[in-house]
């Protein structure tokens, strides 16, 4: 299928902003570039809260979204930002987390784990795992069922996601019942073949995912380790069942699609989603993209599901 039209209108919109070479691009610059407008009517929450999280290298802040309902206690999926490991915050997806908080009626925990370069890995993952344990501990006290925890990401907060359901399952850590990875970062590779067919032109670049993981990583040894790249894990049995969204201009396409993949070789039940005629990114432009609010729809609808079965 062709781009999508409106997906076009989009990418050239945001080509058009993009005239600094990556060469000369530095995380300053990059966490000043281009921001989504304000949404003019985000979703009410019944509460918000902003929390303080003890990390291992320094604090780390969340927000808690709590929907309207009338349950006693409401399913819980912690929530990590996409931005390459090195851009995003709990702004750039407030919007997003109260649309899914409302249509899934779960509480979100977004968390604002630690970017590199200042923090590289495994502190980000470190973080994410924390944020983890702190949300089945704290729970209870937002009304939240500690029995019901699933975890969610965008792009490399779909990594993040992977590696905190890996970690848990080692660790015998709080038990997750679902974990929903949107165009993940799975490896730590640059020659699948989305890269060459999607490496220019759509938004996120292979240049730029070079970018991004050399900001990320102390060595490019690391890129071999399963809490970098989680599809490098020896085996991905036993992981709480999984939702796979990619998209199809982009160039994290096949990795995403490989990992899907392996889960359901390796016997995870894995509901796997491919957007035609979308690029990398694309279901933060909710009111601008019509597949952007579909895509909001099925990641609430598969979260319903995982939590009315947990």
């Amino acid at each position: 299928m062709p781009l999508d039209p409106a997906a076009k209108s989009l990418l050239d919109l945001i080509n058009s902003l993009d005239t600094v070479p990556m060469a000369e691009m530095t995380p300053q610059m990059m966490r000043g570039g281009m921001k989504l407008p304000a949404d003019e009517s985000p979703v009410v929450m019944a509460q918000i809260h902003d929390v303080v999280i003890a990390g291992s290298a320094l604090p780390i802040s969340a927000r808690v979204y709590v929907p309207h309902s009338n349950a006693e206690q409401l399913p819980l999926c912690l929530f990590y930002h996409g931005g390459g490991f090195v851009v995003g915050d709990l702004v750039d997806y407030d919007s997003w987390c109260r649309r899914i908080a409302d249509k899934a009626g779960a509480i979100i925990v977004s968390v604002n784990y630690a970017l590199a370069p200042e923090y590289k890995f495994p502190q980000g993952p470190d973080d994410c795992y924390q944020a983890l344990l702190w949300a089945e501990s704290n729970a209870v006290n937002y009304g939240g069922d500690k029995r019901k925890i699933a975890v969610m990401g965008d792009s490399a907060g779909g990594c993040m996601a992977a590696v905190v359901c890996q970690r848990a399952l080692a660790e015998q850590g709080p038990a997750i019942c679902h974990q929903v990875l949107i165009y993940p970062v799975t490896d730590f590779n640059f020659d699948t073949t989305s890269y060459i067919n999607n490496g220019e032109g759509y938004f996120l670049t292979r240049e730029r995912m070079q970018w991004f993981w050399n900001h990320y990583l102390e060595n490019t040894e690391q890129g071999a380790l399963p809490y970098a790249s989680p599809i490098r894990s020896e085996s991905l049995c036993g992981l709480p069942s999984a939702t796979v969204i990619t998209a199809q201009y982009d160039p994290l396409l096949a990795e995403g699609k490989s990992y899907s993949d392996k889960l359901t070789s390796h016997g995870v039940s894995t509901t796997y989603r491919m957007y035609e005629g979308m690029f990398h990114g694309f279901t933060s432009f909710i009111n601008m993209l019509e597949q952007a609010d579909q895509s909001i729809d099925f990641i609430a609808s598969q979260l319903q599901q995982s939590f009315s079965e947990a």
